[in-house]
Parts: structure tokens; sequence; C-alpha cells
């Protein structure tokens, strides 16, 4: 769900700024343009990574319209997280936030 409203966004934000500055939308749409920049771009991908992370590359691709993502549960463990850390800012300084966020295995906070 998060992935196609990203995309939508970021299609519509897109296009919408390219009508704004008074372009033609029928100049966007050009099939063979499209084929030879995604080629490229997955092309250089194959060509650049190991078979191992391509693999991992697609489960995680596919593992995006599937699934039902993280629960309130999660949620509310980051979100108490996210508080402490607030007020760890809040009480002591910001600075004192670097200490967790540089070795997040040894913070007290983080690691819970």
């Amino acid at each position: 769900m998060k992935l196609m409203l990203g995309l939508i966004v970021v299609i519509g934000c897109v296009l919408g700024g390219y009508v704004l500055h008074h372009g033609h939308l029928i100049l966007r749409f050009i099939p063979t343009e499209y084929l030879i920049i995604v080629g490229c771009a997955v092309g250089g991908m194959i060509i650049q990574n190991p078979t191992r992370v391509l693999i991992r590359l697609l489960k995680d691709l596919f593992g995006q319209f599937g699934g039902s993502g993280p629960g309130k549960a999660q949620y509310l463990e980051i979100l108490k997280m996210n508080y402490e850390l607030m007020q760890l800012a809040r009480k002591d300084s910001v600075l004192a936030l670097e200490d967790h966020v540089n070795n997040p295995g040894e913070s007290v906070i983080i690691s819970k």
C-alpha cells in the first residue's frame, strides 16, 4: 500500500510540475525512451551486483506487494523508543544522543 501511494505521489508531482511549467504531457509518453532508460538501469544493476544481491533485491521487491507489515506492537515499541530519545535530548542536550546513535548495540534505549 505504501509503495503504491509513494509511486502515485512521485508520478503526480513530476507530471504536475511539468504541466505547471507549461509542458505538454504527450511529449513525456515516449515508450522507446523509457525502454532505453530502464534497460540501461537494469543492465547496469545486473553487471554491478553479484547474483545473491540480485536475488535478495527481487525477494524484497516482491515482498513489498505482500505481507501485513508492522503491527501495533512494533509501532508502540518505536514510539516508546522515540519518546525516550526525545526526553534524553530535552533533559541533557542533543549531544547526549550521539553515544546512542553511534553505538546502537550498546545503547540502553535503542537495544531494548
